[in-house]
C-alpha cells in the first residue's frame, strides 16, 4: 500500500520549491513547543545546580570527568592541531586512538567541542549533555506525532518524560549512550514505517547514525527492535516476510554504513579483559527493592542511580506519578485487542524481570555482567510505558469512572505497599509527595470525566502538573546527584599547557606526581604511562601492574615509580602541581617553572628503544615482588647481576583489634570483628646502613598509610598498591608504618609489604650498558618512529611501545617480524652492525572498515537515486 496517492507525490515535489517559516513552525508547533520546554527546564536545571557557564558546577560525574572529559580534551586538540586520529602517545604510553575514539568519542554531535577554547570544555561538555536530553524529549515527541498525533499539545508532558526520567538524570554522564537515547524514538518511528508501507530510509539513516554513536546502547535497541517486528500485525504471511526482509536488509546496510566505527571498536573491545559465562536463572532481590531502591525506584524525588559499588539491580524507573496510573488505564481500555494488551504487557513484564534475573540481565548488558552501573537498557521499560499512558491520556473521556478509580487506587496501593515493605529505603516525604501526586492526579482525572465543559481548562492544569512534577524531581535528582567542579580535578590547567609546550614532543615521557585522576595527564596530551577507560589492553595491564604499576582490568597508570621503571620507560619529566617533589626519584632535578607547575627532570633516562640481551625474551613478568621483577627484567636485558635493590627486613610490632597470621616475610593475612571498628597494622624497620629507601605495598580495604621516621610522620596518605619514596635514611633510624583498614569492611584480607634499599652506582652501571645501544631518533610523532641504532653484536631491539596488530617494522628499508616481549612491548631481532629502523601504525579495521561504510553509503545514495527517479515517473505518468 503506497503512502501518497501521485498527486499527493506530486503536491509534496512542489512544496519543497518554496519554503514558508512562519508556515512550518506552525504546522510542527508542538514539536517547537517540546523544543524549548524542555530546553527551558534543562537551562532553569542548570541555573539552580550553578552548572557552567551558569557557575563552576558540572554535570560532568564519575566516568565523564574520569574518562570523557580527558578524551574530549585530546580529541579536540587532535582535531584542532591537526594530529594523528589513529595513534595517541598521550597516554599508555601509546595507544590506538582510533578504537578509543570510535568507543567513546565518534557522535557527530561532539564537534562542537571545537567552538570552545581548551579551559572552556566543561561548559562545552555541559552544554552537549543537555543538548542531548533535550533531542531525547523532541525525538520522543517527533514518534509520537507519526503516529497521527502531530498537532495535540498532550505530547509534551510525555516527551518531557522521557528526557528527565531517572534515567536520563542518573546516567546522563554517560555522554557516549545520549545520542542513541535520543535516536531510539526516531528508529522506532522508521520501523513502523518500514513496517507498515515499506519506507526504510528514516530507519536505516537512524539506525546507522546511532551504531556510529553508541554500538553498545544500540545492541539493546536492536534487541528490542526484533521483539517489536515480532509483536507487529502483518496482513499476512506474505507481508510478514516481505516486510521482514526489508526489515534485514535495511539493518545490514546501517551497519554497513557505521563500520568505519564498528570495526575498529570490535577490535579494540577484543583485546580487552572478558571472560564471562551465561550465569544460572536466579532473581538478585526481591522486586519491591527494585521499585523502592534506596537509589532509583518510582518514586518522585527519589535519588537516581549513578554508580554502584556493591548493589548491580538497582533501576531508576521514575518517568512520573501519573504515567503509573495511565499505563494501567491502557489495560481497562475497550476497543484495544485482548493481543496487542498481552504483547505489551509481556514486553513490560520481560523488561522489568530482566532488571532482576541474571540471565536476562547478562543478555541485555551484550553478555556481561552488569558492573558498576545496573540496568543500563532500563530507557526501553520507561519508553513503553510512556507510549501507553500516553494512548490512556488521549482517551481519557471515554474511560468509566470506575476504571479511573481502580487504576488510581491501585497506585496508591502500591506506593503504600512499597512503603511498608521498604520503609528503609524510602523517606516519608517521598512517600507521601507520591500518594499526593497520585490521589491529585486522580481528582483531576474524575474533573476531566465528569464536566465535560472544563476538559480543556482541566487538561492544561493536567499537563501542567505533570510537567512541573518532572522538573521537580529533575531538580532534586540533580541535587543528590550532586556536581563537581572541573578545576578540583584538572588543576592549573592553563600552566600545565605552557610547561607541556616547553617540553616538546620528543617522545619521552612525561607524568604528573600526583594526578587527581587516572586521566588527568590525558587531558592534556602528556606522554604518559597511564590509561583507564574500557578499551584497556588486558595483556599490557597484566605486564604492566607486575613490574609495579597500579592496575585493574581496565586501566593502569604510575604508582610513583622506582628508579628502574622511570629509566627503562624513559619517564623524563614529572610535573609537580602545588606539591611536595621531597619524594620523587632523587636523580630529577627542577628543570623549570609555570605558575603553579614545577617540572622536574631525570637526565638518566633511555629513548623508547634500545639493544637488550636476547634472554630479554625469556622475561615473563610474573606475579611475583614488584622489585624482584624489575630486577629480573635488567639482568635479563643486560645479562648481568646488577644488586640495584637490596631487600631490607622488617618487623610485624603492632595489631590493634585485628588478628595477624604471617604467611612468609612479605605476605600478612588478617581477620578482624565483624561491624564499626578502628583496626589497625603496625609494621617496623631499623636501618642497618645508610641508604636510599622504598616500600611498596599491597593491601585491601586500608583506610590509610601512615609513615614515621623515628616516630616523626612524614606521609598520611592512600597507599593501597604503590610503591613510596621514604627517601634517604641513615643507620639506625626507626621506621614505621602503620596501616589503617576500613571500618564496615570485609572482616578478612592479605596484606603484601617489601622494603629495599636503592643502589646508585648499580644503576648507573646498568644505565651506561643500555644506553650505549640506544635508537637515536631522527623523526617521532603519534604513529611513527624513525632512528638509527648501532647494535655491536647480535641481539635484540627492546621497545616501550605498548603492542597492538597494526604496528609494522623495517629494518634497513625491509619490512621485519615484531616479536613481541611478554606479548606486551614490540621487540626486534638486529643483527651486528649499524641500522635504520621504522616503526608505523595503522589502525586495524581503519580501511576494511571505511571501505564498507562507503560501499554501503554508495549502495543507500543509489537507492535513493531509484526511489526519486520512480516517484517522478509515477507523476509524469500521472500528468
Amino acid at each position: 500500500m503506497e503512502l501518497f496517492t501521485h498527486k499527493q507525490k506530486k503536491e509534496k515535489m512542489n512544496a519543497k520549491q518554496s519554503f514558508n517559516w512562519k508556515e512550518w513552525i506552525k504546522e510542527n508547533r508542538v514539536y517547537v513547543i517540546v523544543l524549548a520546554v524542555s530546553a527551558l527546564f534543562w537551562v532553569l536545571i542548570s541555573i539552580f545546580m550553578g552548572y557552567a557557564p551558569f557557575g563552576n558546577n558540572s554535570f560532568l560525574t564519575n566516568d565523564a570527568i574520569h574518562q570523557y572529559y580527558p578524551f574530549m580534551g585530546q580529541y579536540r586538540e587532535r582535531l584542532l592541531e591537526g594530529q594523528s586520529l589513529q595513534y595517541s602517545f598521550g597516554g599508555g604510553m601509546g595507544f590506538n586512538f582510533l578504537s578509543l575514539w570510535s568507543y567513546y568519542l565518534s557522535s557527530p554531535l561532539n564537534l562542537i567541542i571545537l567552538l570552545f577554547p581548551a579551559d572552556g570544555l566543561d561548559f562545552a561538555m555541559n552544554f552537549l549533555i543537555g543538548l542531548r536530553l533535550v533531542l531525547c524529549s523532541l525525538s520522543f515527541a517527533f514518534y509520537i506525532g507519526s503516529r497521527g498525533n502531530k498537532h495535540d499539545l498532550r505530547i509534551l508532558p510525555f516527551a518531557c518524560a522521557y528526557g528527565m526520567s531517572s534515567f536520563m538524570i542518573g546516567y546522563s554522564f554517560n555522554i557516549m549512550w545520549l545520542d542513541s537515547l535520543a535516536l531510539f524514538p526516531l528508529i522506532l518511528t522508521g520501523l513502523e514505517k518500514l513496517l507498515k508501507n515499506g519506507k526504510w530510509k528514516l530507519y536505516a539513516v537512524s539506525l546507522s547514525l546511532s551504531l556510529w554513536s553508541s554500538f553498545y546502547i544500540t545492541y539493546m535497541i536492536c534487541i528490542f527492535l526484533v521483539i517489536w517486528f515480532f509483536f507487529y500485525q502483518f496482513e499476512n504471511i506474505k507481508c510478514f516476510f516481505k516486510r521482514g526482509f526489508l526489515f534485514a536488509g535495511s539493518s545490514v546496510l546501517a551497519a554497513g554504513m557505521a563500520c568505519l566505527v564498528l570495526i575498529p571498536a570490535y577490535i579494540g573491545v577484543s583485546q580487552t579483559s572478558v571472560n564471562e559465562q551465561l550465569p544460572q536463572i536466579e532473581l538478585m532481590t526481591t522486586f519491591s527493592n527494585i521499585l523502592a531502591g534506596k537509589e532509583g525506584g518510582i518514586f518522585a524525588f527519589s535519588d537516581p542511580v549513578s554508580v554502584v559499588n556493591n548493589a548491580s539491580y538497582n533501576a531508576n524507573l521514575y518517568t512520573g506519578i501519573a504515567m503509573l496510573g495511565l499505563a494501567l488505564l491502557y489495560f481497562l481500555k475497550r476497543g484495544i485487542k485482548i493481543s496487542s494488551k498481552l504483547k505489551m504487557a509481556g514486553l513490560i513484564l520481560l523488561l522489568f524481570l530482566s532488571t532482576n534475573e541474571k540471565c536476562l540481565n547478562f543478555i541485555w548488558h551484550g553478555f556481561h555482567n552488569q558492573v558498576g552501573i545496573p540496568n543500563r537498557f532500563v530507557f526501553l521499560l520507561i519508553f513503553v510505558v510512556l507510549l501507553l499512558a500516553y494512548e490512556a491520556f488521549c482517551n481519557l473521556k471515554k474511560y468509566p469512572l470506575w476504571q479511573i478509580l481502580l487504576a488510581d487506587i491501585c497506585v496508591i496501593a502500591g506506593l503504600s505497599a512499597l512503603y511498608v515493605l521498604q520503609r528503609e529505603n524510602i523517606s516519608i516525604k517521598m512517600f507521601w509527595f507520591s500518594v499526593a501526586l497520585a490521589a491529585g492526579y486522580m481528582i483531576m482525572q474524575i474533573w476531566y470525566v465528569i464536566k465535560a465543559e472544563d476538559r480543556k481548562f482541566v487538561m492544561g492544569i493536567m499537563i501542567s502538573v505533570i510537567c512541573l512534577e518532572l522538573l521537580a524531581s529533575a531538580v532534586t535528582g540533580s541535587k543528590l546527584q550532586g556536581g563537581i567542579t572541573v578545576t578540583d580535578f584538572y588543576r592549573s590547567q592553563n600552566d600545565v599547557y605552557e610547561a607541556r609546550k616547553l617540553l616538546g614532543k620528543d617522545l619521552y615521557r612525561q607524568e604528573l606526581s600526583n594526578p587527581t585522576v587516572e586521566n588527568e595527564g590525558m587531558a592534556y596530551n602528556l606522554y604518559g604511562t597511564g590509561l583507564f577507560g574500557s578499551m584497556v589492553n588486558s595483556t599490557m595491564a597484566t605486564f604492566l601492574g607486575n613490574i609495579g604499576f597500579s592496575f585493574s582490568s581496565n586501566h593502569f597508570g604510575y604508582a610513583s615509580g622506582t628508579p628502574v621503571i622511570n629509566t627503562l620507560f624513559g619517564l623524563k619529566n614529572i610535573l609537580v602541581l602545588n606539591g611536595d617533589a621531597s619524594r620523587l626519584d632523587n636523580r630529577y632535578e627542577l628543570s623549570t617553572q609555570t605558575g603553579n607547575v614545577d617540572v622536574y627532570e631525570n637526565k638518566q633516562i633511555l629513548p623508547i628503544a634500545y639493544m637488550c640481551e636476547p634472554e630479554v625474551r625469556d622475561w615473563k613478568s610474573l606475579n611475583a615482588d614488584y622489585f624482584y621483577n624489575q630486577s629480573q627484567l635488567l639482568h635479563l636485558m643486560t645479562g648481568k647481576q646488577y644488586q640495584v635493590f637490596m631487600e631490607q627486613e622488617f618487623q610485624l610490632k603492632e595489631q590493634n583489634d585485628v588478628e595477624v597470621q604471617i604467611i612468609d616475610n612479605q605476605q600478612f593475612g588478617y581477620l578482624s570483628a565483624e561491624g564499626s571498628r578502628k583496626d589497625h597494622i603496625v609494621f617496623e624497620a631499623v636501618v642497618k646502613e645508610d641508604e636510599d629507601l622504598y616500600l611498596r605495598l599491597a593491601a585491601a580495604y586500608t583506610s590509610g598509610v601512615q609513615i614515621f621516621i623515628n616516630d616523626e610522620l612524614i606521609a598520611d596518605k592512600q597507599l593501597s598498591n604503590h610503591f613510596y619514596h621514604v627517601g634517604d635514611v641513615k643507620k639506625g633510624d626507626k621506621i614505621t608504618l602503620k596501616i589503617g583498614i576500613q571500618e564496615e569492611s570485609v572482616t578478612f584480607g592479605k596484606i603484601s609489604l617489601s622494603m629495599y634499599a636503592y643502589h646508585q652506582k648499580e644503576m648507573d652501571r646498568a644505565f651506561e650498558d643500555l644506553n650505549s645501544e640506544s635508537l637515536l631518533i631522527e623523526e617521532g610523532r603519534d604513529g611513527y618512529v624513525r632512528g638509527k641504532v648501532h647494535a655491536e653484536k647480535d641481539g635484540v631491539l627492546f621497545t616501550t611501545i605498548p603492542y597492538e596488530k597494526g604496528w609494522r617494522a623495517f629494518i634497513d628499508g625491509e619490512e621485519a617480524e615484531i616479536t613481541p616481549i611478554n606479548q606486551s612491548l614490540i621487540a626486534l631481532d638486529l643483527e651486528t652492525g649499524e641500522h635504520e629502523v621504522i616503526f608505523k601504525y595503522t589502525s586495524p579495521g581503519l580501511y576494511a572498515g571505511l571501505g564498507i561504510s562507503l560501499l554501503s553509503l554508495t549502495v543507500m545514495v543509489l537507492l535513493c537515486i531509484c526511489s526519486r527517479r520512480r516517484d517522478a515517473k509515477e507523476i509524469a505518468a500521472d500528468r
